[in-house]
């Protein structure tokens, strides 16, 4: 067969084909129906099927409570509500354990769930279940509870944590020593509950569904005051550790001060001693423990109690503020510990635990009796009579003074002016003088006198000077020395 033969050929079996082909489409023409149908039908059915089943049951993803509800009946709703009304506990976690609290059998709990207005269930949900296969569905009913809330107090009440016994009040972080050094030493929570806040914690926990209530967290216990990381305590810890322990004892006579490590701290100002707190520091002591031109208590020749001190003295202690700020300045920056003394203007010779600092060595004088006593040790070793000042016109001054000086065979010179105008100048010889104070008033002899004591003094007085005898002079001047207390009452 020639090749246009074969070519003929093969087409007319082509056309054979293609007539075949158009023929059997010509028989089935409804053929796309049924394809669509087949696939249709299904598909309605299935959905047909879930609108009747989601008209009586939960369309997918739908919540409630917290709780999911998917394909479930409604009925399921007050079954769960009673199950978390028997079942619900709320645990607290304590900082030494845990305690439980059963809510329905502790507090009477209910828990119940109503529907909204158009009930749980509702055709534009079971009509439209598809697409929640795809968003959420949450039910908008209400969750009612109720509980007793004294017996919630009472569930409070008898918490082993709120037992006196169990309860361990809190403490503030602290230096303390070790050995020898200091350090921080932590604070301590303790496990004192503040009863208002755990209640509030509870009634919140119970409304938002909380089974669990950590009492560190939601804030329920006193806390310290003061943490180990404080940093005023760190600040101080630092000075404490560049001090190394520095002690300061301050001999006051008779009495100790002693500074230590806290005190000095308190001195500081940075990491360095302040003056201004030194001196303020320094002010303290003077006022707890000077008594130059002071009152203080001073039992007489005659038995009898009684206050000196005039604001005219000369003896007692007077402490030179700024001298001792200086001194203690000057220790603290050494940073050793050390004895020392304040820096006085005036000091007495003792000091006793009433306040007085006259002691048993004084001489003392009384101007209405015009006798003078003179102590030593506590004994009485010289009586006598003297002449004090001229009565209303040349008083010899009342107070606490103290011998500022001695001199033998000496002239007292003066000069004061008379009534009538003119000058009346003195130079009298004395053997033994004392001089009291800073205005020319002591103790000596008076060679021009033979007698002593009686009212003489009330015309025929001193210039303010207490006059005695030779021998009585001499004993004094011999036996006191300076700074001896010398009390004129």
């Amino acid at each position: 067969m020639s090749k246009h033969d074969k070519k003929k050929y093969k087409d007319k079996e082509n056309n054979l084909a293609t007539g075949n082909q158009n023929e059997a489409k010509e028989k089935n023409p409804k053929r796309p129906a049924i394809i669509i149908a087949a696939v249709l039908v299904p598909i309605l059915a299935v959905y047909l099927g879930g609108a009747a089943f989601f008209s009586k049951n939960f369309v997918p993803n739908t919540t409630f409570d917290g709780r999911d509800f998917s394909f479930k009946s409604p009925d399921l709703i007050a079954e769960a509500m009673e199950e978390d009304t028997s079942n619900r506990v709320i645990t607290l976690k304590e900082i030494d354990g845990e305690e439980k609290i059963s809510l329905h059998q502790d507090l009477d709990y209910v828990k119940t769930a109503e529907a909204p207005a158009e009930g749980w269930i509702t055709g534009k949900t079971s009509w439209t279940w598809p697409k929640y296969l795809f968003v959420k569905n949450e039910l908008e009913g209400e969750v009612n509870i109720n509980y007793n809330k004294e017996k919630l107090n009472q569930a409070i009440d008898n918490l082993n944590a709120m037992n006196p016994d169990n309860i361990r009040e809190p403490k503030d972080a602290y230096l303390g020593q070790n050995g020898d050094k200091y350090e921080i030493v932590p604070e301590d929570r303790g496990t004192e509950i503040i009863r208002e806040k755990l209640l509030s914690a509870l009634e919140d926990g119970i409304d938002n569904h909380v089974d669990e209530i950590d009492l560190v967290e939601s804030d329920c216990y006193t806390k310290p005051k003061v943490l180990s990381d404080d940093p005023s305590l760190t600040e101080t810890y630092e000075k404490y550790k560049s001090i190394n322990f520095q002690k300061i004892s301050i001999d006051m006579t008779g009495v100790t001060e002693i500074l230590e490590t806290p005190d000095i701290i308190n001195l500081y100002s940075g990491n360095e001693p302040s003056k201004d707190k030194i001196r303020e520091y320094a002010r303290e002591l003077a006022y707890q423990y000077d008594t130059y031109e002071e009152p203080r208590y001073f039992v007489n020749s005659y038995g009898y109690e009684m206050s000196v001190g005039t604001g005219a003295d000369t003896y007692g202690f007077l402490l030179d503020v700024e001298g001792t700020t200086e001194r203690l300045y000057s220790l603290m920056k050494e940073k050793k510990t050390a004895d020392t003394t304040p820096v006085w203007t005036s000091t007495g010779w003792t000091r006793l635990e009433n306040g007085s600092d006259i002691g048993g060595t004084y001489i003392e004088i009384s101007i209405d009796d015009q006798r003078l006593w003179a102590y030593m040790g506590g004994d009485l070793v010289l009586s006598t009579d003297v002449v004090t000042g001229n009565y209303k016109k040349n008083d010899t001054p009342r107070g606490v003074f103290a011998i500022l000086g001695k001199e033998r065979d000496t002239h007292l010179k003066g000069q004061e002016a008379l009534p009538n105008g003119k000058i009346d100048k003195w130079d009298s010889f004395v053997n033994f003088w004392m001089a009291i104070n800073w205005s020319g008033v002591g103790l000596h002899n008076a060679p021009w006198r033979n007698a002593f004591g009686g009212t003489i003094y009330q015309g025929g007085g001193s210039h303010g000077c207490i006059n005695m005898d030779y021998n009585s002079a001499q004993y004094l001047y011999n036996n006191y020395e300076y700074g001896t207390p010398v009390v004129v009452w």
